[in-house]
């Protein structure tokens, strides 16, 4: 292990014990064939262990960096992305990539579990409709619509469309069709729906109908 991933493990501690205990925080070691994951905080829930390789989403997260690179970005890391772990817990994952030169030797990767937090923001806002009738914002149900496996490509696409939400003020369910072929033009422009099966996730992040969704990307291609 080279001294420069070695000089991470006190900023890894710092981050663990800064975020608490819905945190967890490894490094990974890519100087040897495959990369294997030589540090964890003392606050674990992904099961990972000491020793393990790069999982397969680490390593296509690896690949998308690489490609990104390629294409003149300069932001060392792939944030927020969503992840679903084999007992459902909902989680959002970070990884930020240690390059030595022009290569890639380690990754810091950060995932906080927002489980219980999600839970308690739809409770808060179910009875916040109920007793004002609204409109406070709808938080997505998350743990109906997303899926139990699924690879990094779509991790990178739910944080495009959790971004370009997050940018709108109105609540999902109080759209306009005008503010929604807005969104899908966003999420088009961004290639998001290049992956198969995203239509009808995005009709559910946004009240409608897949029908309505293809409806309006044929207008947008027209």
């Amino acid at each position: 292990m080279s001294t420069l991933l070695k000089s991470y493990i006190h900023f890894a501690d710092f981050i663990a014990n800064s975020m608490g205990s819905n945190s967890e925080v490894a490094i990974y070691d890519l100087t040897v064939d495959g990369g294997y994951l030589f540090y964890i905080s003392k606050t674990r829930f992904t099961g990972r262990e000491i020793g393990n390789k790069l999982s397969n989403s680490l390593i296509e997260t690896l690949k998308k960096y690489k490609e990104n690179k390629k294409k003149s970005s300069n932001i060392p890391y792939m944030s927020k992305i969503p992840v679903k772990t084999k007992e459902g817990r909902l989680l959002r994952s970070s990884s930020y990539f240690i390059e030595e030169g022009e290569d890639v030797v380690g990754i810091i990767n950060i995932a906080v579990d927002i489980t219980d937090m999600v839970i308690s923001g739809n409770f808060i806002n179910s009875m916040l409709t109920e007793l004002t009738g609204g409109p406070e914002r709808n938080l997505s149900a998350e743990s109906d619509i997303l899926p139990d496996d699924f690879s990094s490509m779509e991790h990178h696409a739910y944080s495009i469309i959790d971004e370009v939400l997050m940018e709108i003020k109105t609540p999902p369910d109080a759209l306009s069709a005008d503010e929604k072929i807005s969104i899908i033009s966003m999420l088009n422009q961004r290639g998001v729906f290049q992956l198969k099966g995203i239509i009808g996730y995005v009709a559910k992040r946004l009240y409608t109908s897949e029908k309505t969704i293809y409806r309006y990307l044929n207008n947008l291609r027209q």
